[in-house]
């Protein structure tokens, strides 16, 4: 007997092999046997609920509204788990295919909570992300009957890491509600305030006033430590934030305890969000003033922000020909041994019909060639043949790289039919 899952459920595909003259009795259904040689039957059943756990059905998950479903925990006396999902986060899919299918998944959530899941972008889910502030999925939740958060966190996670999350939130002295009253009670001792941090971090909580508290308990000399910088990567994420400014004038002292490398990624990251978010917002005004003070910061990294500011500021103008002023020097000088960076520009360079330039679309050309020399697969080939038929140059590489894309995506299952497309026209060119 071969079976499939489903939630809430199990649909029964039956093999049965069948000799002459002899009968079998499957699912109540008598079945003659009237060949001379052996056949094999395919018996589709009719799905059918399963409420016993012993069936290992995975969690089983409550139909109707909100509503009921906490007029059911206070009836049951049980808390409430919430998969908050979206149909395009691939977490979340990938969270209902494993997780939730799991057998000890399923006896553990279905005896110890009511479960619901609920599309955060359709009809009841909008109001309720709204209320529970849901801004990223999978946004796992759990909920007494009163509709009152007692534990949350963001992210998909593995079955044994899901029911310990779960064991968590029955647990009144784990939960995130116990560490918020820890706090307001007063404690600042570093310790608590570090691993506080940990759980609002899981939660998808904001953290900036718990790390702020934390900061607050070190000493100057405390701070330039490598358990400290750790910190700094994780929580000192505001350019206006003291502790980052400290950081970043500092930044030679922390270079001798860790790579200067990861010193200076953590400050261009600090200082892109800086300069990047007002641009989001609309506001060119702070968005140039931002701008400038970076420049004027002495960070040796400074170019690269400007040029990527730049490149930023002329697309969402759609002043192309300043994006590919920017773009180009951008790429060459600081991502040429990045090859999903230089696939990605190469092929906004070709997708773009107001690119038409042959020097831009050459070093897009470039780009995408090289791409292809770190990384031979599917992608890098199909933006190279993509990028060299836009380009009407070398016929016979563009469809030598269209045809190794092609090999590609067969043996990697995936859809190539732009790619065969694309492979036409290029044999159609001169």
């Amino acid at each position: 007997m071969k079976t499939i899952r489903t939630v809430g459920g199990i649909c029964n595909f039956v093999f049965v092999p069948i000799e002459e003259k002899n009968s079998f009795v499957i699912n109540n259904l008598k079945i003659n046997a009237m060949k001379k040689y052996n056949i094999i039957i395919l018996i589709i059943t009719i799905c059918f609920s399963l409420n016993n756990n012993t069936f290992g059905q995975g969690i089983k998950f409550q139909d109707g509204n909100w509503a009921s479903v906490k007029e059911r925990a206070k009836k049951e006396k049980k808390l409430i788990f919430v998969d908050a999902f979206a149909t395009w986060c691939g977490p979340c899919k990938w969270m209902a295919a494993n997780v939730f299918t799991n057998d000890s998944v399923g006896k553990f959530y279905n005896s110890n909570f009511i479960n619901y899941t609920i599309d955060v972008e359709k009809g009841e889910g909008i109001a309720f992300a709204k209320e529970y502030s849901i801004k990223a999925m999978p946004t796992l939740l759990f909920i007494n009957d009163n509709g009152e958060v007692i534990h949350r966190a963001l992210g998909s996670r593995e079955v044994d890491k899901f029911i310990w999350l779960g064991q968590k939130a029955l647990d009144p002295e784990k939960r995130i509600t116990a560490w918020e009253k820890k706090y307001k009670d007063g404690n600042r001792k570093p310790d608590f305030l570090s691993r506080y941090l940990n759980e609002l971090t899981d939660a998808g909580a904001e953290t900036d006033e718990i790390a702020e508290a934390y900061f607050k308990t070190q000493k100057e000399a405390e701070l330039i430590s490598v358990e400290n910088f750790k910190m700094i990567l994780n929580y000192a994420n505001n350019y206006d934030n003291k502790i980052f400014q400290f950081f970043f004038d500092k930044r030679a002292e922390y270079a001798k305890i860790v790579p200067l490398t990861e010193v200076n990624d953590k400050i261009f990251l600090v200082f892109q969000d800086a300069i990047m978010r007002p641009l989001y917002k609309g506001d060119e005004t702070k968005f140039t003033e931002v701008l400038n003070k970076v420049q004027n910061s002495g960070f040796e990294q400074t170019e690269k922000l400007v040029l990527s500011a730049k490149a930023a500021l002329a697309q969402s103008k759609q002043d192309w020909k300043s994006y590919v002023e920017n773009v180009i020097p951008f790429v060459n000088q600081f991502l040429m041994d990045n090859e999903s960076m230089l696939n990605n520009y190469a092929w906004a360079f070709y997708e773009n019909e107001n690119i038409t330039d042959k020097e831009a679309l050459k070093n897009a050309a470039t780009w995408a060639k090289k791409a292809v020399e770190l990384n031979d697969n599917y992608a890098n080939n199909d933006t190279y043949a993509a990028v060299l038929f836009k380009l009407g140059a070398d016929r016979d590489i563009a469809l030598k790289a269209a045809e190794k894309a092609i090999e590609f995506a067969k043996k990697e299952g995936a859809d190539y039919g732009a790619t065969v497309e694309i492979l036409e026209k290029i044999k159609n060119m001169k």
